[in-house]
């Protein structure tokens, strides 16, 4: 589990690097450091949210990957490890709340009125079963791609996966027009 934080942060620190390099980045990562950069920039909040996704969505395949591959193993869905790479969940289910209340504050208009219907208890179901769904779709891309069923990351300082960069960057655009 070391192994794999010290790779999910390294590919936010190569994102990093790579956009300080003006270096191709992964596309969800290139949303977020472009609006942070932008006057209009909501600052911390939006970088929570884009940040977030850019490296659940995009990131966290490619760390389980480099980890497992690291101590030369197969990635196994009835290993500890997979039970061990599920405990986030739970430090996630305590922290959605409170980034949902931050949400609430800045919502106005329709949007308000989605927030006000689904109530908090329905908005923070959604968005466990997300985090949850995204969790595992990581697992499984992250084997697709240790078996040659998906492309490999590519990119000298900033991995990109080539099966969802384009998508996941769409995503983040999409989400920056919907939340901010």
């Amino acid at each position: 589990m070391r192994t794999l934080d010290i790779n999910f942060a390294e590919l936010y620190l190569r994102a990093l690097r790579g956009w300080a390099d003006q270096e191709r980045i992964p596309k969800a990562w290139a949303v977020l450091f472009s609006h942070w950069d932008d006057d209009d920039g909501e600052g911390p909040f939006s970088g929570a949210l884009l940040g977030v996704h850019a490296h659940i969505n995009h990131d966290l395949a490619i760390a389980v990957l480099r980890s497992h591959e690291a101590h030369d193993r197969q990635i196994d869905a009835e290993s500890v490890l997979y039970d061990d790479y599920l405990l986030i969940n739970d430090i996630f289910e305590v922290q959605t709340p409170l980034l949902h209340n931050q949400l609430v504050d800045r919502l106005e208009g329709f949007k308000y009125v989605v927030w006000s219907t689904l109530g908090a208890a329905g908005l923070e179901w959604a968005a466990r079963q997300i985090l949850v769904a995204t969790r595992e779709w990581a697992w499984v891309e992250a084997t697709n791609m240790q078996t040659g069923e998906t492309a490999r990351p590519v990119g000298d300082l900033a991995l990109i996966n080539p099966t969802t960069d384009e998508v996941v960057g769409e995503l983040a655009e999409r989400l920056l027009a919907m939340y901010l």
